[in-house]
């Protein structure tokens, strides 16, 4: 398995009980996980670190409660707080017609009047401003992440297509 395998699931917020349980948030609606799922993908230190499930129950239409393996106490799972998680892609299924920046980490941005613009290197969540986080010339600029703006998302080209005013790169 690859990195490609997996997709983000969301970030752990906090615990419950006193057994060391995780509950993480996603910003997608979750519709379905299936019952083969084993394990979650922790982010730590850049890296996807595996961590095996033993029970899992889905919370509302965007968190999910875990019991991970050999975390059995309030204080190991709290050192997991504010972490990404990411699924396998085979075991979840997301509203289709909804769209989570994190998921375009690298890919080229694209503006029908300028060309090539960049990769994106991140993205700056501001409470209702999210930003796409890329360099342009050398400099970094920040793109809003907004309907108005974005014209397609190629997952398959890792492609974002955007119109951005006259005049935007120049700022």
């Amino acid at each position: 398995m690859t990195r490609d395998d997996f997709t983000f699931l969301g970030t752990i917020v906090k615990t419950r009980g006193s057994s060391g349980d995780l509950i993480i948030r996603s910003k997608k609606k979750i519709l379905q996980i299936k019952n083969n799922w084993e394990s979650v993908m922790v982010e730590i230190d850049g890296l996807l670190v595996p961590f095996f499930i033993s029970g899992w129950n889905i919370s509302g239409s965007n968190e999910i409660l875990i019991t991970v393996e050999d975390i059995d106490i309030p204080e190991k799972a709290e050192k997991f707080s504010g972490r990404k998680v990411y699924i396998n892609k085979s075991v979840i299924v997301f509203s289709s017609n909804e769209f989570y920046p994190d998921e375009v980490n690298g890919y080229l941005v694209i503006d029908i009047h300028a060309g090539e613009i960049g990769r994106i290197t991140g993205i700056d969540e501001i409470p209702g401003n999210p930003l796409f986080r890329l360099k342009y010339h050398g400099r970094e600029i920040l793109i809003p992440i907004h309907k108005d703006l974005i014209i397609e998302i190629n997952e398959k080209k890792k492609i974002v297509r955007v119109n951005l005013p006259a005049g935007f790169l120049e700022i």
